[in-house]
C-alpha cells in the first residue's frame, strides 16, 4: 500500500455511517474507495451528483458517469443528478456532514490555503471556499511534507487564505492532528516516527 492509499484509508475511518460527504479532487477522491460497504454514505459532487459511489476500476469506466473531480465513477441505485447550482445550494446550506479536501497549508487556527501554487497559473479557489464554510466537519488529507520540503502545518499562512478557521482534522502519512483552541494537537503518530521528528519538520508548535 502506497502513501496515498494509507492516508485515504485512515481518512475513511473518520467517515460515519449516514454521512453526506464532499470529496475534493486528487487524494481526497481515493477516500471514497475505503468506506465500508455496509455504510450508507452519500457523496455530493460539485458537478451535481449525489450518490453512494466509488471510483470506477480500470475497464469499467463510463464517460457519462463523472464525479466532482472529473473522474469516472460507479454509482448505486437511488443516486441523484442535478445542476451545479443545486449542488452548491446543498453545500452552502449546511447540509454537508463532512468535507475531505487537500491543502497547501493549514495554520494553528485552522485557516486553510488550498488554491494558490506559487509560480503557476491561478484558476481560482473553485468551490473550496463554499464547501469548507458549509461543512459541519472538514478533514484535510496530505503528506506531512510537500514536494518542496515545506510542511502542511505552519504557524501562520504564507499563501493566500481559502477559508478561515475551516480545518478540524489533518490526516497525513506521518500523523493525525486535530485543531483545538490551543493549536495543533497530535492524536496519532505513524510507526517509525516520533513526536520530536514531527516537530523538527514544522515551524508550528505541536502539542
Amino acid at each position: 500500500m502506497n502513501v496515498r492509499e494509507q492516508i485515504a484509508r485512515r481518512a475513511a475511518q473518520k467517515i460515519e455511517d449516514g454521512d453526506i460527504v464532499n470529496f475534493g479532487i486528487g487524494l481526497p477522491e481515493l477516500v471514497a474507495d475505503y468506506i465500508p460497504k455496509e455504510y450508507d454514505v452519500w457523496s455530493l459532487g460539485d458537478n451535481g451528483v449525489a450518490a453512494r459511489q466509488k471510483n470506477a476500476p480500470n475497464g469499467q469506466e463510463d464517460p457519462n458517469m463523472i464525479g466532482g473531480g472529473n473522474q469516472c465513477i460507479l454509482v448505486e441505485p437511488g443516486s441523484s443528478f442535478f445542476d451545479s447550482s443545486t449542488a452548491f445550494t446543498i453545500s452552502r446550506g449546511g447540509h454537508l456532514d463532512v468535507a475531505v479536501l487537500g491543502a497547501l497549508q493549514v495554520d494553528a487556527q485552522g485557516n486553510i490555503a488550498s488554491h494558490y501554487v506559487p509560480g503557476k497559473m491561478i484558476a481560482g479557489m473553485g468551490g473550496a471556499m463554499d464547501i469548507i464554510a458549509g461543512a459541519k466537519k472538514v478533514i484535510v488529507v496530505s503528506t506531512f511534507q510537500k514536494k518542496d520540503g515545506s510542511c502542511i502545518l505552519t504557524e501562520s499562512l504564507t499563501l493566500p487564505c481559502t477559508a478561515l478557521h475551516g480545518a478540524d482534522l489533518i490526516i497525513t502519512d506521518l500523523c493525525v492532528v486535530r485543531i483545538m483552541e490551543k493549536g495543533f494537537c497530535v492524536e496519532e503518530i505513524a510507526d517509525g516516527c516520533t513526536f520530536e521528528q514531527l516537530q523538527s519538520m514544522t515551524d508550528a508548535v505541536l502539542l
